[in-house]
Parts: C-alpha cells; structure tokens; sequence
C-alpha cells in the first residue's frame, strides 16, 4: 500500500506509530520516504528521533538507528525504515592486496578455509557461524593473512553499548570480521560470523515491541 509522503513532523510519528504497531516477525520491512519534508522539518524529525546504538557506513553513505529501536534513517535518500535492521544496497568488494604467505603462518589457511566454505554453505535464515579468533593460537601473520584473504567490501558498522564493536563486511557475501572493545577502547575479542547481518546490529522483536510502545506515545503527547 502506498503512502502520501508526508509533510510535517506529526505525520512521521503516526507513520512510525502504525507501522511498529502492525509489526510482526514475519512482516518485511517498511520504508516512509522523506524526500518531501522542508529542510527544517526533516531536521526537527530527525532531532526527534535522536540516535540509537548503531550506525552504518555503507559505500559513502549513512544509516542510522533512531532511538526507537528497529527505526533505521536513510541519509540518501532521505527515508525512515522499520524491520529488526535496514536494507543495505548492493556493494562491489574494495580492491586491496593478494595475500601472502608469512614467515609464521600458522593456523591462517585452515580459518580461510573454514570461512570459505562456510560462505559457500550459507543460505539465509540459516544460524550464523562464529569463529573467535581471539580464543584461536594465530600469529601476527596469521591475522594479517586472514584480513587479506578474505578482503574487504565498503560496508562499516558501529554499535554501542558497554564498549563498542566495530564490524567491518568481508568480500566474500555474507561474512563479517567484529571487534568488540572494552570502555577504556581496548579490542578484547575478535570475532569472523559467517550469515546474515551479525546479531548485535539487529533489534528483537521486544525492542521494535517497546519502539511501539513509545511510538504511541509520542503521537498521544504531541
């Protein structure tokens, strides 16, 4: 069903309310386009909604989460999205160098090719596949033949929380390297998930069920 663009802050909200209102697990995401708001109204909308625990860099552009969790908001262009996490546009692997072998590879080969064929397994709705690489005996050059092997795709995420995690796409589909730091900004894990995007990024179906809760109440305040 379509919807009129809207054209003020009150018509975002009920937007917003209805939508997270009908939400359901199996419902697919859905998007507001907000081309047609002045520029002052789009800054109010976009005060209003403040900003969640996570943000993406996707190929130059932004995504972010609105406080309500499971409100993501377009940058370019200007759009809102509900679903437990946004839709991200198509993105070419970076080019980057061959990886080599390192005088101390040691354990490097066996993940690269645990991921690979991981990846090739995958299909979606699949359970994702973790490998701690900080629980792993991998040598420096290890790590550096991992990063190089598996590439990288223009796709930056980071969330946060207590510490922050930083996760960057690989060029193989569907495969993320996660770094999770502690408050003082120390990496203490380092992880490679192999399936949709990683379970951190993605709000529950009792956050969009709270966002809904809010939701109405913004539109009964206003």
């Amino acid at each position: 069903m379509s919807v009129a663009p809207p054209t003020d802050l009150d018509a975002v909200l009920a937007w917003l309310a209805t939508t997270l209102e009908g939400w359901r697990p199996d419902t697919p995401n859905a998007c507001l386009d907000l081309a047609a708001l002045p520029a002052d109204q789009l800054v109010e909308v976009d005060d209003y909604l403040g900003r969640g625990e996570v943000d993406f860099t996707v190929a130059g552009g932004r995504i972010r989460e609105a406080r309500l969790a499971g409100v993501w908001r377009h940058e370019s262009p200007p759009r809102l999205e509900v679903g437990p996490a946004p839709t991200l546009p198509e993105t070419a692997p970076l080019p980057g160098p061959l990886p080599v072998r390192p005088e101390d590879l040691m354990n490097g080969e066996a993940i690269v090719a645990e991921v690979t064929t991981q990846a090739a397994a995958y299909r979606p709705g699949d359970p994702p596949h973790q490998i701690h690489l900080s629980h792993l005996p991998l040598t420096p050059g290890d790590l550096a033949f991992i990063d190089a092997s598996l590439g990288e795709r223009p796709v930056r995420i980071h969330v946060r929380g207590y510490g922050e995690t930083h996760i960057t796409g690989a060029a193989l589909a569907h495969v993320w390297h996660l770094r999770h730091a502690n408050a003082s900004g120390k990496t203490i894990l380092s992880t490679i998930e192999i399936g949709d995007l990683p379970e951190v990024v993605r709000a529950t179906p009792e956050d969009l069920a709270d966002a809904a809760k809010e939701a109405a109440a913004m539109v009964a305040g206003g």
